[in-house]
């Protein structure tokens, strides 16, 4: 009994270690292969061609390979260096042409081979979705252009210059400013926004301005605090009103000077402060002045790099009541903005009605 029950279990034994081997004979689906890409995302290599396109998957896996990309944008950055050396010590192009035209010859033909090796791996809806890959072509295009010295007519002359542009093509290769690049197109429309009413708000600025120092300085002289007439002319020969405010358009770039900083305090601001027209005109300047820099520069411009900054800023996706909440922030926000910009102008306007109404009583 015994050796019956030890022949039984060994036969157990027996299958068991068939159906074992049975199961490791069994092939398991192959592992898909995992694409080494570049630091900007290119997209996955195609499947295996035939005929001329054999060779597109290998090209594809080369192309998107680290080293061949940083190769890439170590090249670009050359190029660049080397257009900036040539503006710096021969600008006209005549003392040097050989040398950098040399190097201009290099870098098209390298930049040639690789336009075609990214052309022949990604053919053709993957290539042409791609709107550096469009780009690229776009800025080899007019380098062959150049090297073959092929006339351009008109103004298409001036695409030559697109040359400098060729940096820009370190955007797609770079993960990092290929996500600045991103994030910036996804800040575009709130900064639109933003752009606009800082810009309708220096319009209405504008409008006043021009009502209010249109005339100021007419004749090419003023009478200052003391009475005495100063003589005051542009350097291009006129009025200081007309020259400033004389109409919509010089007196929105006279504000936007303003908003730059670039000397408007003395320039613009300063020979009206100083003016002998009355008591309350200085205070008016000042007042119309320093609610505009208020505005525009410590708030609306501070709104506009917000808006900026919240879309280059990673964070986990809100749920809907946060979503809501931050609309509605963002909406409180804006009416604030708008109220407080609507309440600056209506107590401009008064100001200078007042003014204007204090100035006719003294002098009537």
């Amino acid at each position: 009994m015994v050796a019956v029950g030890a022949i039984i279990n060994a036969k157990k034994k027996k299958k068991a270690s068939q159906a074992s081997q049975v199961g490791n004979d069994v092939k398991k689906p192959p592992r898909k292969l995992k694409l080494k890409q570049s630091p900007s995302g290119l997209p996955s290599a195609p499947v295996q061609g035939s005929g001329v396109w054999k060779y597109q998957r290998q090209a594809a896996l080369l192309y998107s390979d680290m080293n061949v990309q940083l190769g890439v944008a170590g090249l670009i950055a050359g190029n660049f260096v080397c257009n900036v050396i040539e503006k710096q010590i021969d600008p006209k192009g005549i003392e040097y042409p050989e040398a950098f035209g040399g190097f201009e010859l290099f870098f098209n033909i390298v930049f040639t081979a690789e336009l075609a090796l990214n052309m022949y791996a990604y053919w053709w809806r993957t290539f042409w979705s791609s709107g550096w890959n469009i780009f690229d072509f776009v800025v080899v295009f007019i380098g062959l252009c150049t090297t073959f010295n092929v006339p351009l007519p008109g103004p298409f002359s001036m695409l030559r210059m697109m040359r400098a542009f060729r940096v820009f093509r370190l955007f797609k290769r770079v993960k990092s400013l290929n996500k600045l690049m991103v994030s910036l197109a996804k800040a575009v429309p709130g900064v639109v926004n933003a752009f606009f009413i800082l810009l309708l708000v220096m319009s209405i600025y504008a409008i006043l301005a021009v009502d209010f120092f249109m005339d100021y300085g007419e004749g090419g002289h003023y009478s200052n605090e003391h009475g005495e007439s100063v003589e005051m002319t542009t350097p291009r020969g006129n009025d200081f009103g007309f020259d400033y405010f004389g109409n919509f358009g010089k007196s929105l770039f006279t504000l936007f000077q303003v908003l730059t900083g670039d000397s408007w305090s003395e320039v613009i601001a300063r020979p009206m402060l100083h003016s002998g027209i009355s008591i309350t005109y200085p205070l008016g300047v000042s007042f119309f002045f320093v609610s505009f820099v208020i505005v525009n520069t410590l708030v609306l411009i501070n709104v506009v790099v917000s808006v900026l900054l919240e879309k280059m800023v990673d964070g986990p996706v809100p749920n809907d009541r946060a979503l809501l909440d931050q609309v509605r922030f963002i909406h409180v926000v804006t009416v604030a903005v708008v109220v407080v910009v609507v309440a600056v102008v209506v107590v401009v306007v008064v100001v200078v009605v007042v003014v204007d109404i204090v100035v006719f009583c003294f002098t009537r």
